[in-house]
């Protein structure tokens, strides 16, 4: 596609950041990246395996995610969330060289009024952001657990955190933050509620650890919190408009955080 002629309306990235992701209405551009650990300064920057594989989407996507292993990717539209399969992406060991296939008929998950989708760190369930609550699903889109009324108002972002996916923090439109216990079996206990944003919360990061959470929001503002406590750590300033995103690297040396 030439530059600038089509809109990039969602991107993600594996933990690892080996898997890197951006969906248009028409496709999600998958790449395959090398030299991204242990690269010394001055050294060459990470190098795409090859030319981005394009996932053909029957609607708009406008939110999705990948998992932990790199293999499994969710788009979210306005049907619900799709589920993909990238093993079939060049670059991956077991079936090089061929087009990325969805998974079964796609659609695992019906849904119309979600806003965004995550995956836990074990890669075997989902967080999907769903009108005042939050639903945690399998891979197959069976429900593990659903809160419809989990806030007073819209949930934005969702994000596990822990080894295992533990934690689960939403964030809704009033800057409430709340942090759940998941189960084993996916079934939510509340945790804390973080007070502390006066606007929209739209991103959610765990650090690797799980032991502190990153909220950035409309009011400009990146706060850094005990999850399991509540207790606030640290405010962060200096974005002159919202924060749209937060991202803790691997190795919890930084916080990368984007404004508008």
């Amino acid at each position: 596609t030439a530059p600038g002629r089509v809109a990039v309306k969602a991107v993600a990235a594996s933990p690892d950041g080996r898997t890197v992701l951006a969906a248009t209405d028409e496709a999600v551009f998958v790449w395959r990246l090398v030299a991204l650990a242990g690269r010394r300064p001055g050294s060459a920057p990470p190098a795409a395996l090859h030319r981005p594989v394009a996932v053909r989407l029957p609607r708009p996507v406008y939110a999705l995610a990948v998992d932990p292993s790199g293999r499994w990717v969710a788009t979210l539209d306005d049907q619900g969330v799709r589920l993909w399969d990238l093993r079939a992406v060049p670059g991956a060991p077991d079936s090089p060289g061929r087009r990325a296939t969805p998974r079964g008929p796609g659609l695992v998950h019906p849904v119309t009024d979600a806003r965004e989708v995550a995956f836990d760190p074990t890669g075997g369930r989902l967080a999907v952001a769903a009108g005042n609550g939050v639903r945690v699903i399998d891979r197959t889109g069976r429900v593990l657990d659903a809160r419809p009324d989990a806030h007073g108002g819209r949930v934005e972002t969702v994000a596990f955190g822990g080894a295992a996916g533990e934690l689960l923090a939403t964030g809704d439109a009033g800057g409430l933050v709340r942090v759940w216990r998941v189960g084993a079996d996916g079934k939510l206990t509340p945790q804390a509620d973080l007070v502390g944003h006066t606007g929209a919360v739209y991103s959610l990061a765990f650090a690797p650890s799980g032991r502190t959470l990153a909220t950035a929001g409309f009011d400009r503002m990146v706060l850094l919190w005990d999850p399991v406590t509540g207790n606030e750590r640290a405010a962060l300033t200096g974005h002159a408009d919202r924060v749209l995103r937060a991202h803790f690297l691997a190795d919890s040396s930084a916080l990368v955080t984007v404004g508008r």
